[in-house]
Formats: C-alpha cells, sequence, structure tokens
C-alpha cells in the first residue's frame, strides 16, 4: 500500500515537474517574442530619430546655401549670360567661317570650269591611243596646249581651297575631290597630248571606284563605257556638290548614311594621291 502511494506521488511530481517546465518554456518563448518586438521598435525609433535629424540639418543646410546665394545672384546671373553670349558668339564666328567656306569652294569649282570644256573634249578621242594621234597632227597639241594653259592660270585656287576643309562638311568636300579627280584626269590627258606622249600613268580603275563610291547608281555605266563616261558625271557631282552647300547654308548636318559615304570617296581620293 505504501508502494501505491509512493508511486502516485512520484507521478504526480513528475507530473508537476513537466507541467511547471511546459509553463516555463512558453512564458519564455512569449518573453523571446516580446523582446525581440521591443528591440524592433527601438532600433526603429531610433532610425527615425536620426534621420528626422538629418533631415533637419539638410533643411538648415539648404536654407542656408540659399541664403548665401541670394547676395551671389548678380555674380551667377552674370556668368550664365557670358557663357550664353560666349556660345552665341562662337556659332556666329562659326557660321561666318562656314559661309566664307562655301564661298571659297564654289570658287574653286567656277576656277576649274575652263577645264570642263577640256574634259568634254577628253571623252569624244579614243581613250586607247589619243597621243599617237597628237604626235603627227601639230594643230591639235597646240590646241590642248592653250588649253591647258588656261587651266593652269585657275591652279593657285584649288591649292588655296585645301585650308577651308575643316570649314565644309564631309560629304561637300567628298563631292568636290571627286570632281577634281576628274578634272585632273582631264588634264593629265591633255598634257600627255600635248608633249606627244603614248603612255597614260593615271590610274583609271582607281578613278571608276571612287566615282562608283560617289555615285553607285552609275556603276553599270562606268564598266560600260569606262572613262568616256567620266565627263558626264561632273554635272550630276555637282549638283550633289550644291546640294551638301545648301545644307550648310541652312545650318543643318548631313545624316550619318551621307557621312560614310563621303569617308568612303575621300578614302579613294587619297589613294588616287597616293599613288
Amino acid at each position: 500500500m505504501i508502494e501505491i502511494g509512493l508511486i502516485a506521488t512520484i507521478i504526480d511530481v513528475g507530473v508537476a515537474t513537466v507541467l511547471t517546465t511546459a509553463i516555463i518554456c512558453i512564458i519564455l518563448w512569449q518573453c523571446r517574442n516580446l523582446i525581440i518586438t521591443r528591440l524592433k521598435n527601438a532600433v526603429a525609433h531610433e532610425n527615425e530619430t536620426k534621420i528626422e535629424g538629418l533631415r533637419t540639418e539638410l533643411r538648415k543646410s539648404e536654407e542656408s546655401y540659399k541664403a548665401d546665394l541670394i547676395p551671389k545672384a548678380p555674380q551667377i546671373e552674370t556668368l550664365r549670360n557670358a557663357a550664353s553670349s560666349g556660345n552665341a558668339n562662337r556659332q556666329a564666328i562659326l557660321y561666318k567661317r562656314q559661309i566664307e567656306a562655301v564661298e571659297r569652294l564654289w570658287e574653286a569649282v567656277v576656277s576649274i570650269s575652263p577645264a570642263r570644256a577640256l574634259s568634254g573634249l577628253i571623252s569624244k578621242l579614243k581613250v586607247d591611243a589619243p597621243a599617237n594621234k597628237a604626235s603627227v597632227n601639230f594643230q591639235v597639241k597646240e590646241a590642248f596646249k592653250m588649253i591647258g594653259e588656261t587651266f593652269n592660270a585657275n591652279k593657285s585656287t584649288c591649292a588655296e581651297v585645301s585650308k577651308i576643309r575643316p570649314f565644309v562638311s564631309k560629304p561637300a568636300w567628298a563631292y568636290y575631290s571627286a570632281y577634281q579627280v576628274i578634272i585632273g584626269y582631264a588634264v593629265s590627258q591633255c598634257k600627255f597630248i600635248e608633249n606627244g606622249l603614248a603612255e597614260n600613268f593615271f590610274d583609271v580603275e582607281s578613278i571608276k571606284e571612287l566615282i562608283k563610291k560617289a555615285l553607285p547608281h552609275h556603276e553599270p555605266l562606268l564598266e560600260k563605257s569606262g572613262p568616256k563616261a567620266f565627263h558626264c558625271l561632273l554635272e550630276e557631282l555637282e549638283s550633289k556638290l550644291l546640294a551638301e552647300i545648301d545644307l550648310i547654308l541652312s545650318g543643318k548636318e548631313s545624316d550619318q548614311k551621307s557621312i560614310e559615304r563621303a569617308e568612303d570617296i575621300l578614302r579613294e581620293a587619297q589613294a588616287i594621291r597616293v599613288n
């Protein structure tokens, strides 16, 4: 009987211990959550306090900065107006230089116009051996000599025009370069005939490639007619040049496609000059 009572007592003590332990665990868990919540609130409050303090300092700094600017406002306005005026002056000076460059570029085209008639004459000759015919015809040689002298009188303008290149658009300079190369070919042919030379040292294929870059739609004509087609394309090159000049005068810029084509033309023209 005593043993049964002892066992019951032990069981009661065990149950009480388990219950007590469970209650303590629950209380500790609740306390943990409460502590975490209070810590979060405390940190959030502290952060809010710091942020609000920073906002207050920023507002004070901004107000102080604005207050400092008030006496300096006339100076700032003066500097702003000076910068704006300086930019306007630079634009005006640049536009003036562009106008002068365009005028000189067109003067250069006009200055070599006598050679355009020479180009037309050359295009009507047989390109295979013009010098041989001239060698037995003194009158033909003299005629070409007179035409060549007319062109030489204008060579100084052609040399000077290179100075204005920075002030004209790439497409404008490219079309002028192509125009000049064709004229140069005609003049060289004239010199060959004038001196009775049988061999033409000009690279005709390079000139064809140059014109193809400038006027790609005329590639079939160039392949079919060769140098005879050069002269008839001068007028179209001149029209292209005038169109680019109109763009410059209107203050507009060439599109990217035109610029890329101009770079191809100039690359071919440079190769011809080097060779």
